[in-house]
Protein backbone atom coordinates (compact mmCIF):
# COMPACT_ATOMS: atom_id res chain seq x y z
CA UNK A 1 0.00 0.00 0.00
CA UNK A 2 1.41 3.52 -0.98
CA UNK A 3 2.14 6.07 2.11
CA UNK A 4 -0.11 9.30 1.84
CA UNK A 5 -0.05 12.24 3.18
CA UNK A 6 -2.97 14.91 3.04
CA UNK A 7 -3.53 18.37 4.53
CA UNK A 8 -5.88 20.87 4.26
CA UNK A 9 -5.47 23.56 6.50
CA UNK A 10 -3.85 26.48 6.15
CA UNK A 11 -0.08 27.95 6.21
CA UNK A 12 1.56 30.76 7.07
CA UNK A 13 1.07 34.24 5.79
CA UNK A 14 1.01 34.79 2.00
CA UNK A 15 4.16 36.92 0.31
CA UNK A 16 3.04 40.20 -0.36
CA UNK A 17 5.61 42.03 -2.12
CA UNK A 18 9.09 42.18 -3.97
CA UNK A 19 12.45 43.37 -1.90
CA UNK A 20 15.26 43.59 -4.16
CA UNK A 21 17.21 45.40 -1.59
CA UNK A 22 17.24 43.33 1.23
CA UNK A 23 19.79 41.72 -0.94
CA UNK A 24 21.75 44.58 -2.27
CA UNK A 25 25.65 44.69 -1.72
CA UNK A 26 26.19 41.41 -1.08
CA UNK A 27 28.05 38.01 -2.15
CA UNK A 28 24.67 36.32 -2.59
CA UNK A 29 23.05 39.02 -4.56
CA UNK A 30 25.70 38.75 -6.82
CA UNK A 31 25.73 34.99 -7.02
CA UNK A 32 22.12 35.20 -7.95
CA UNK A 33 22.51 37.89 -10.40
CA UNK A 34 25.16 35.40 -12.29
CA UNK A 35 22.85 33.17 -12.26
CA UNK A 36 20.13 34.90 -13.53
CA UNK A 37 22.63 35.82 -16.41
CA UNK A 38 23.32 32.77 -16.63
CA UNK A 39 19.49 31.57 -17.13
CA UNK A 40 18.38 34.45 -18.78
CA UNK A 41 16.06 35.81 -16.16
CA UNK A 42 14.69 32.22 -15.41
CA UNK A 43 15.16 32.51 -11.59
CA UNK A 44 13.57 34.69 -8.42
CA UNK A 45 14.18 34.32 -4.89
CA UNK A 46 11.67 33.73 -2.31
CA UNK A 47 12.45 34.93 1.29
CA UNK A 48 9.38 32.86 2.82
CA UNK A 49 9.66 33.74 6.97
CA UNK A 50 9.86 37.54 5.18
CA UNK A 51 7.00 36.85 3.26
CA UNK A 52 8.51 38.83 -0.11
CA UNK A 53 10.35 38.16 -2.94
CA UNK A 54 13.73 38.66 -2.01
CA UNK A 55 15.34 39.23 -5.96
CA UNK A 56 13.47 39.28 -9.00
CA UNK A 57 15.27 39.87 -12.18
CA UNK A 58 13.63 42.58 -14.18
CA UNK A 59 12.47 40.48 -17.13
CA UNK A 60 11.61 36.81 -16.08
CA UNK A 61 11.01 34.05 -18.89
CA UNK A 62 8.33 35.16 -20.71
CA UNK A 63 6.57 37.26 -17.89
CA UNK A 64 7.20 41.07 -18.22
CA UNK A 65 5.25 41.96 -15.33
CA UNK A 66 5.46 39.95 -11.74
CA UNK A 67 3.81 40.34 -8.72
CA UNK A 68 2.82 38.91 -5.36
CA UNK A 69 -0.46 39.06 -4.06
CA UNK A 70 -2.16 38.93 -0.43
CA UNK A 71 -4.09 35.87 -1.16
CA UNK A 72 -5.07 33.90 2.21
CA UNK A 73 -6.94 31.23 0.14
CA UNK A 74 -3.90 30.79 -2.20
CA UNK A 75 -1.36 31.25 0.05
CA UNK A 76 2.14 32.22 -1.21
CA UNK A 77 0.71 33.06 -4.96
CA UNK A 78 4.76 33.52 -6.41
CA UNK A 79 2.85 34.35 -9.54
CA UNK A 80 -0.69 34.10 -9.27
CA UNK A 81 -1.77 37.01 -11.08
CA UNK A 82 -0.37 36.01 -14.32
CA UNK A 83 -1.25 32.49 -13.43
CA UNK A 84 -4.49 31.75 -15.14
CA UNK A 85 -7.69 30.72 -13.01
CA UNK A 86 -7.88 27.40 -14.06
CA UNK A 87 -4.29 26.89 -12.80
CA UNK A 88 -5.06 28.57 -9.25
CA UNK A 89 -6.03 25.64 -7.07
CA UNK A 90 -2.19 24.19 -7.85
CA UNK A 91 -0.52 27.22 -6.12
CA UNK A 92 -3.08 26.67 -3.08
CA UNK A 93 -1.75 23.23 -3.02
CA UNK A 94 2.36 23.60 -3.23
CA UNK A 95 1.71 26.44 -0.38
CA UNK A 96 -1.06 24.92 1.90
CA UNK A 97 0.07 20.85 1.46
CA UNK A 98 3.64 20.45 -0.21
CA UNK A 99 5.49 23.09 1.49
CA UNK A 100 4.16 22.14 4.82
CA UNK A 101 5.08 18.46 4.14
CA UNK A 102 8.88 19.33 4.53
CA UNK A 103 8.52 18.93 8.06
CA UNK A 104 7.86 15.35 7.26
CA UNK A 105 10.79 14.67 5.55
CA UNK A 106 13.81 13.80 7.60
CA UNK A 107 15.41 16.59 9.31
CA UNK A 108 19.18 16.58 7.76
CA UNK A 109 17.90 15.63 4.25
CA UNK A 110 15.49 18.29 3.98
CA UNK A 111 17.58 20.90 2.01
CA UNK A 112 17.97 18.48 -1.12
CA UNK A 113 14.20 18.26 -1.67
CA UNK A 114 13.15 19.74 -4.37
CA UNK A 115 9.47 21.05 -5.30
CA UNK A 116 8.04 20.68 -9.10
CA UNK A 117 5.38 21.92 -10.52
CA UNK A 118 3.99 23.19 -13.73
CA UNK A 119 1.18 26.09 -14.12
CA UNK A 120 -0.39 27.87 -17.20
CA UNK A 121 0.70 31.59 -17.41
CA UNK A 122 -0.53 34.34 -19.80
CA UNK A 123 2.11 36.17 -21.86
CA UNK A 124 1.80 39.75 -23.16
CA UNK A 125 0.55 38.28 -26.21
CA UNK A 126 -2.44 37.16 -23.85
CA UNK A 127 -0.86 33.35 -24.77
CA UNK A 128 -1.07 29.95 -22.38
CA UNK A 129 2.34 29.07 -21.99
CA UNK A 130 2.86 26.23 -19.41
CA UNK A 131 5.29 27.02 -17.22
CA UNK A 132 7.63 24.73 -14.96
CA UNK A 133 8.35 25.59 -11.29
CA UNK A 134 10.98 24.06 -9.35
CA UNK A 135 11.62 25.54 -5.65
CA UNK A 136 14.84 24.45 -4.86
CA UNK A 137 15.33 25.49 -0.88
CA UNK A 138 18.71 27.80 0.19
CA UNK A 139 17.81 27.84 3.66
CA UNK A 140 15.23 26.30 6.37
CA UNK A 141 14.29 27.67 9.60
CA UNK A 142 15.30 25.98 13.00
CA UNK A 143 11.98 24.21 12.97
CA UNK A 144 11.91 22.63 9.59
CA UNK A 145 10.20 25.47 7.14
CA UNK A 146 11.72 26.55 4.23
CA UNK A 147 13.57 29.77 4.85
CA UNK A 148 15.02 31.16 1.22
CA UNK A 149 14.48 29.39 -1.64
CA UNK A 150 15.70 29.81 -5.32
CA UNK A 151 12.79 29.27 -8.11
CA UNK A 152 13.45 28.06 -11.56
CA UNK A 153 11.11 28.15 -14.22
CA UNK A 154 11.64 26.92 -17.60
CA UNK A 155 8.95 25.66 -20.64
CA UNK A 156 7.44 22.67 -19.28
CA UNK A 157 7.84 19.25 -21.16
CA UNK A 158 4.47 17.84 -20.23
CA UNK A 159 0.99 18.45 -21.47
CA UNK A 160 -0.87 19.47 -19.03
CA UNK A 161 -0.82 21.59 -15.32
CA UNK A 162 0.01 19.77 -12.33
CA UNK A 163 2.67 17.25 -12.32
CA UNK A 164 3.48 17.91 -8.72
CA UNK A 165 6.16 16.49 -7.13
CA UNK A 166 8.96 16.58 -4.19
CA UNK A 167 12.27 14.62 -4.99
CA UNK A 168 15.73 14.90 -3.83
CA UNK A 169 18.48 13.49 -5.89
CA UNK A 170 20.18 11.65 -2.73
CA UNK A 171 16.88 9.11 -2.77
CA UNK A 172 15.26 7.25 -4.65
CA UNK A 173 11.98 8.33 -3.18
CA UNK A 174 9.61 10.92 -5.21
CA UNK A 175 6.96 12.09 -3.57
CA UNK A 176 3.79 12.90 -5.99
CA UNK A 177 0.38 14.93 -5.59
CA UNK A 178 -2.97 13.34 -7.18
CA UNK A 179 -4.56 16.17 -8.02
CA UNK A 180 -7.76 13.78 -8.43
CA UNK A 181 -7.48 11.79 -5.07
CA UNK A 182 -6.01 15.14 -3.43
CA UNK A 183 -3.01 13.45 -1.63
CA UNK A 184 0.72 12.74 -1.57
CA UNK A 185 1.74 9.44 -2.35
CA UNK A 186 4.88 7.72 -2.19
CA UNK A 187 6.44 6.61 -5.08
CA UNK A 188 9.89 4.91 -6.20
CA UNK A 189 11.87 6.42 -9.10
CA UNK A 190 12.39 4.40 -12.54
CA UNK A 191 15.99 3.54 -13.06
CA UNK A 192 17.05 3.11 -16.78
CA UNK A 193 20.39 0.96 -17.56
CA UNK A 194 24.10 2.92 -18.70
CA UNK A 195 22.83 1.87 -22.19
CA UNK A 196 19.05 2.93 -22.13
CA UNK A 197 20.25 6.85 -20.68
CA UNK A 198 23.17 6.22 -23.60
CA UNK A 199 20.07 5.61 -26.40
CA UNK A 200 17.79 8.22 -24.72
CA UNK A 201 20.91 11.07 -24.69
CA UNK A 202 22.13 10.15 -28.38
CA UNK A 203 18.13 10.71 -29.52
CA UNK A 204 19.15 13.87 -27.27
CA UNK A 205 21.42 14.92 -29.36
CA UNK A 206 19.44 14.21 -32.91
CA UNK A 207 21.07 10.91 -33.87
CA UNK A 208 19.52 8.35 -36.14
CA UNK A 209 18.77 4.87 -34.78
CA UNK A 210 22.27 3.34 -36.80
CA UNK A 211 23.91 6.39 -35.69
CA UNK A 212 23.82 5.32 -32.24
CA UNK A 213 24.28 2.00 -32.77
CA UNK A 214 27.34 3.23 -34.15
CA UNK A 215 28.15 5.18 -31.28
CA UNK A 216 27.24 2.75 -28.51
CA UNK A 217 28.77 -0.52 -30.63
CA UNK A 218 25.77 -2.24 -30.24
CA UNK A 219 23.68 -3.78 -33.30
CA UNK A 220 20.36 -1.39 -34.77
CA UNK A 221 18.17 -4.34 -33.54
CA UNK A 222 20.15 -4.04 -30.02
CA UNK A 223 19.40 -0.66 -30.18
CA UNK A 224 15.16 -0.94 -30.54
CA UNK A 225 15.34 -3.57 -27.94
CA UNK A 226 16.93 -0.84 -25.86
CA UNK A 227 14.45 1.96 -26.60
CA UNK A 228 11.37 -0.54 -26.47
CA UNK A 229 12.76 -1.55 -22.79
CA UNK A 230 13.27 2.76 -21.74
CA UNK A 231 9.54 2.80 -23.00
CA UNK A 232 8.46 0.34 -20.71
CA UNK A 233 10.09 1.28 -18.28
CA UNK A 234 8.86 4.65 -18.26
CA UNK A 235 5.52 3.70 -19.33
CA UNK A 236 5.54 6.34 -22.16
CA UNK A 237 4.54 5.91 -25.96
CA UNK A 238 7.40 7.37 -27.75
CA UNK A 239 10.76 8.40 -27.80
CA UNK A 240 9.35 12.12 -27.09
CA UNK A 241 7.83 11.74 -24.24
CA UNK A 242 10.96 9.43 -22.86
CA UNK A 243 12.76 12.28 -23.59
CA UNK A 244 10.86 14.71 -21.64
CA UNK A 245 10.00 12.67 -18.87
CA UNK A 246 14.36 12.30 -18.80
CA UNK A 247 14.86 15.82 -19.05
CA UNK A 248 12.22 16.91 -16.41
CA UNK A 249 13.31 13.86 -13.83
CA UNK A 250 17.05 14.86 -13.97
CA UNK A 251 17.60 11.32 -15.60
CA UNK A 252 20.33 12.31 -18.33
Amino acid sequence: MKETYSHSSGCDEPITSVNNHSFCNSTFNKTIEALTRATYGKIFVVDFEENNVSYCPQSLLYINEFKCENDKEHGICLNKNITIQADHRILSIISKVVLPYYQQLPADERINYITNYDVHVMNEEKKEILLNHKIIPIELTQNGHIRTAIVHLSLSLQKCSGNIQISSHLSDIVWKYDLHQGKLSKTIKKKLTTKEIDVLRFYLQGLTIPEIADKVHLSIDTVKWHRRKLLEKLDVKNISEALAYAVTNNMI
